[in-house]
């Protein structure tokens, strides 16, 4: 149900992505990617209050979930009553057994939250820190290849010859 809701999200049929995580959700309530996906699908749609609560139930489940705070700090404008959340990104940064990739989202979203607080210097900071981490090699053609090959695998002819093989 992921891959076919990814599917459906890379298509912008996101409406139908929903129904597909929904379905993942019912079996595995508490997979950090299910309610992810979730989160990204409704700020698709523009459902920013059901992006916030699952950016946040994810992470009740895993509070190093990059991701969810990268999303979480771009839903809205930030401010001084925000210091709470400024310093928990701060020491989750101090960590030292971040990958690359996550500890990048981690600057990012602390260099949002400052930025939206008028701390510009220290915005700018996390942003060049982003910037400077070393990632793997993004291949847009590999990922196309795959995208493609997941969309042929979900289309609705092959979802009911798989079901219609299966009863």
């Amino acid at each position: 149900w992921i891959s076919l809701g990814a599917a459906q999200s890379y298509q912008g049929r996101s409406a139908e992505a929903v129904d597909s995580f929904r379905r993942a959700e019912a079996i595995a309530p508490d997979h950090g990617e299910v309610i992810r996906n979730l989160a990204h699908t409704a700020v698709e749609l523009g459902d920013f209050d059901a992006a916030r609560q699952a950016y946040e139930r994810c992470l009740r489940l895993d509070p190093l979930d990059s991701d969810a705070w990268y999303g979480l700090s771009a839903l809205r404008k930030h401010g001084p009553a925000d210091v709470d959340v400024i310093d928990r990104l701060k020491r989750l940064l101090e960590r030292t057994d971040l990958a690359a990739p996550a500890r990048s989202d981690l600057h990012l979203a602390l260099g949002k939250i400052l930025d939206d607080c008028g701390q510009y210097d220290a915005a700018m900071m996390h942003f060049h820190a982003a910037r400077d981490i070393p990632h793997v090699t993004f291949d847009p053609e590999l990922l196309r290849r795959q995208l493609d090959a997941w969309i042929e695998a979900c289309t609705p002819m092959a979802l009911s010859q798989e079901t219609s093989g299966s009863t």
